[in-house]
């Protein structure tokens, strides 16, 4: 989700009929709330929205549809997104413009993201 004017935020001041709050400030708060509303960041963990962790990003749109008024909505389990990273790793070769009295330096990683372990549904 992207963190927009009337987001997450909006709704933990919305209530229902019986003057409840739809979004409770923490955990273990009423049994029927529609979701927990955290401390409001620009980007992370901002809550939790029916028991799914709701984390927010600015690199998500929030202009899409026709009347560019659509959010996209990305829903995910964590444990089938794998990262891999290796050590920041630092190179210098004077050997390369030593006629320049200049030093060649090389700064490096390696990364690699599985998005997508299991693309179809299994049975």
């Amino acid at each position: 989700m992207v963190h927009a004017d009337d987001g997450m935020a909006g709704e933990g001041y919305k209530l229902d009929a019986s003057n409840r709050p739809l979004v409770v400030p923490r955990p273990g708060g009423p049994m029927n709330a529609l979701g927990v509303l955290a401390e409001q960041v620009a980007q992370g963990y901002v809550g939790d929205i029916l028991g799914l962790p709701v984390f927010v990003d600015a690199s998500i749109p929030i202009n899409q549809g026709t009347g560019t008024n659509q959010d996209v909505i990305v829903v995910a389990r964590k444990e089938d997104l794998w990262l891999w990273e290796s050590n920041v790793r630092a190179e210098a070769f004077a050997q390369t413009y030593a006629s320049n009295m200049s030093v060649f330096v090389r700064l490096y990683n390696y990364a690699s993201f599985q998005p997508a372990r299991f693309p179809s549904p299994s049975r």
